[in-house]
């Protein structure tokens, strides 16, 4: 329903017990990455990790899996990749449940990212394989979004300039399709992107004032890094005081050259 402010509220009210407050920190962590408010999300996982070693998680369990997640991808934020590989790996091999399906396959997106960037381009390509056939399996299309959304960082790589253009097209038309407004952003700015450097301008400008759009629709503001590629694509067409007022929305930063879905 991406209700994410009820979501929050939800999970920060929910403190019965130990096990339940770290399982409400995730949760609220979780919230506030969806509301591209990351650094606030990142204090939330760090607390929930001392408080799960405090509580005596154990790692087997569908709470200690999504926690692991959660130390992955605090450490893929920092570029810390042996050590999001160290919590992330035992993710992978995990024959996932209804209840944690969505724990392996955010290891299976994290980690193929992960590859990619230490350059072992083959294991990238199986764990996108993987977590896409997972994916299908389980009926899981918001996860199917954020694997395609991913996994042309590989394309890209490779060369395969054609695969990254599909996969972007695939999760931007299917997160439409289930009325995701924010991974359907998320997917329409990496394809502006990608049309940008391949100088496909008009196309390229209409993706991401549509991604700009879905940002004020659920976020209530348009994110620096929307904001910085409509600059960006400004100064492309000339434009430079309509690029400076993008600039100007955009913020100090930092900036990243396309989001990730982590």
């Amino acid at each position: 329903l991406e209700r994410f402010a009820e979501a929050l509220a939800d999970a920060r009210a929910a403190a019965q017990d130990e096990r339940v407050a770290v399982a409400a920190l995730l949760e609220a962590s979780l919230s506030l990455d969806w509301m591209t408010e990351f650094a606030e999300g990142n204090v939330l996982a760090e607390r929930a990790l001392d408080r799960a070693a405090l509580a005596g998680v154990a790692p087997e369990t569908p709470l200690g899996r999504a926690l692991a997640l959660a130390r992955g991808r605090l450490a893929v934020r920092t570029g810390r990749w042996d050590d999001a590989v160290v919590a992330l790996a035992p993710l992978e091999r995990v024959d996932p449940s209804p209840a944690d399906i969505e724990t392996v396959l955010g290891a299976h997106a994290l980690l193929g990212s992960v590859a990619c960037v230490q350059a072992d381009l083959p294991r990238a390509e199986a764990l996108f394989a993987a977590g896409l056939a997972h994916a299908a399996r389980w009926e899981q299309p918001v996860a199917a979004c954020a694997l395609w959304i991913n996994r042309p960082m590989l394309w890209m790589a490779l060369g395969r300039l054609d695969d990254a253009l599909a996969d972007f097209q695939r999760a931007a038309e299917t997160s439409r399709r289930l009325g995701h407004a924010q991974i359907e952003r998320v997917a329409s700015h990496n394809l502006a992107q990608y049309l940008r450097w391949r100088g496909r301008l008009d196309e390229a400008e209409a993706l991401a004032r549509r991604a700009a759009e879905l940002a004020r629709l659920r976020l209530g503001a348009v994110p620096p890094a929307d904001a910085l590629l409509l600059a960006r694509l400004a100064v492309s067409r000339g434009s430079a005081p309509e690029a400076r007022a993008a600039r100007a929305q955009a913020g100090p930063g930092p900036f990243h050259p396309y989001e990730l879905l982590q």
